[in-house]
């Protein structure tokens, strides 16, 4: 991340939006397997969405 100086609020919101969007959907983390956190997150999700459908069916 590099330091910036932005004109006005409005700037800093999208400059800063723009960053978090790369991070979580384009910068793969060395520390999540090489996917970025949308990835991983999204691959999580399914898991717990299939261990709860697997619980709730056994009930």
């Amino acid at each position: 991340m590099c330091i910036r100086a932005y004109q006005d609020g409005l700037a800093l919101y999208e400059g800063l939006t723009e960053y978090f969007r790369f991070y979580n959907l384009e910068k793969k983390h060395q520390s999540l397997g090489n996917q970025t956190p949308y990835q991983w997150y999204e691959k999580k999700w399914e898991r717990e969405k299939n261990n709860f459908y697997h619980l709730a069916i056994q009930i």
